[in-house]
């Protein structure tokens, strides 16, 4: 069975397949899971595709991205660790704030789309 990998290549048909290569010998094969399966699909590839549901998905990983510092920081405090930031966390610190203002300003591209 070839199918195409790339979610928003692909049809109803090529999600069917996709569905009934992962539930084989699984017993829950039927045409209600199938169908359920493709319905989920869609949702997924719909928020990547229609703005308007494409704006709650970037805004739930900017909350994620902004809030690794204080993740990393509270880690840290559990432990009860008399430790700075390593260098891999100072790293991702760094990193995720790059990609939450990358975001932040996405959003808000978008979302002046809206107004007009």
């Amino acid at each position: 069975m070839k199918v195409k990998n790339t979610p928003l290549a692909m049809d109803a048909d090529d999600v069917a397949l996709l569905a009934m290569a992962q539930l084989r010998g699984s017993g829950k094969l039927n045409d209600k899971n199938v169908d359920c399966f493709i319905q989920g699909y869609k949702s997924c590839s719909d928020a990547l595709t229609i703005e308007s549901r494409l704006i709650p998905v970037l805004k739930y990983h900017h909350k994620k991205l902004s809030r690794v510092e204080e993740d990393i920081d509270n880690a840290i405090g559990y432990a009860d660790l008399r430790r700075g930031r390593t260098a891999e966390e100072s790293a991702r610190i760094k990193r995720a704030t790059k990609i939450a203002e990358a975001i932040k300003n996405l959003i808000d591209i978008l979302e002046e789309g809206d107004e007009k």
